[in-house]
């Protein structure tokens, strides 16, 4: 039974009882399988993940140009009314790896910037297939990915 708190940037697991959750070391981490999903945790930055900031990260998709998530979320207070109130916003951000580096995707010109020799074939498929980068990120760039790779094959 393991579990991801975003807040906290934490991996917990439940004692054997079910009682407790345990914190697992991210330092002792590698990667894991969660949910069907290979996640990784960056820290300290490998030579190969230095541009990612610390966190765990989620493989949506494993080609040619690999697409992954970061998950987090901050806490933000508001007083009203002589009361505080506390709300977690989330917040993910979406890497595609191309040229040997990690490169931050977070709308949808940074996603046709980044195949920008097909910009004008992907704009056409994104259309087809009713993709909508601001409601469906993580779907969008990853059929966007596979479409390139094809095109590019």
């Amino acid at each position: 039974m393991l579990r991801i708190d975003v807040y906290k940037n934490q991996l917990l697991t439940l004692t054997p009882n079910g009682l407790y959750h345990v914190i697992i070391q991210n330092d002792k981490l590698e990667k894991l399988h969660l949910n069907g999903y290979h996640i990784i945790y960056n820290y300290p930055p490998t030579p190969a993940l230095i541009n990612l900031p610390e966190g765990f990260y989620i493989n949506l998709y494993d080609g040619s140009y690999s697409v992954w998530e970061n998950q987090s979320c901050i806490l933000n207070e508001r007083i009203e009314n002589d009361r505080l109130h506390y709300r977690f916003i989330k917040r993910n951000r979406y890497y595609v790896y191309k040229d040997d580096k990690y490169h931050l995707v977070n709308n949808k010109n940074a996603l046709l910037k980044l195949f920008g020799s097909k910009k004008r074939d992907l704009l056409q498929f994104m259309k087809q297939e009713h993709l909508n980068f601001n409601q469906y990120p993580a779907e969008t760039i990853v059929k966007v990915v596979i479409h390139y790779e094809n095109l590019t094959r």
